[in-house]
């Protein structure tokens, strides 16, 4: 590369020969400058191809980092839909049992049957309402009763 540089600086710029270079015979210069030129092109065609194999990996890398992440981002999704599935499928439960309860309560005060209580397995919004189910009746049963004794009493 050196000797290029002097060689081209020399005969086509014209600047004065670089130190420590001696100009060959005025027969050999074009001999020499393409010598030296086809190894300069050497060196670039190598440097060229170094570059392209370096590219190549680091595509290869990129691509093996994108399939990557790819893969874990597919299998964190898929394992949080499924826990959310389990979890809603648990709450679901949980809320239906709450109802069930609360719904044979009001059947059997509809029925006429004042013994059945919902049962209160929460104090959040369903165990209120159970709980409110349960006063609901304990209330009705005190009006009963109150009828039934004053209904003995008149009787009497």
């Amino acid at each position: 590369m050196q000797n290029y540089r002097a060689l081209r600086d020399t005969i086509i710029f014209r600047k004065p020969m670089a130190a420590g270079y001696e100009m060959p015979a005025p027969d050999q210069i074009l001999p020499e400058f393409n010598r030296v030129e086809t190894a300069m092109n050497g060196a670039m065609d190598e440097l060229q191809s170094a570059e392209e194999a370096d590219a190549d990996a680091m595509a290869v890398h990129g691509n093996d980092s994108y399939e990557q992440a790819r893969l874990v981002t597919l299998l964190g999704l898929i394992i949080g839909f499924v826990l959310a599935a389990f979890i809603g499928f648990g709450v679901m439960r949980l809320i239906k049992r709450q109802l069930a309860t609360v719904s044979t309560a009001l059947s059997a005060v509809a029925d006429g049957d004042l013994t059945v209580s919902a049962e209160v397995r929460s104090r959040h919004e369903l165990g209120q309402m159970a709980e409110a189910t349960n006063r609901a009746r304990d209330g009705l049963v005190t009006s009963v009763r109150q009828l039934s004794h004053g209904a003995e009493e008149r009787a009497t």
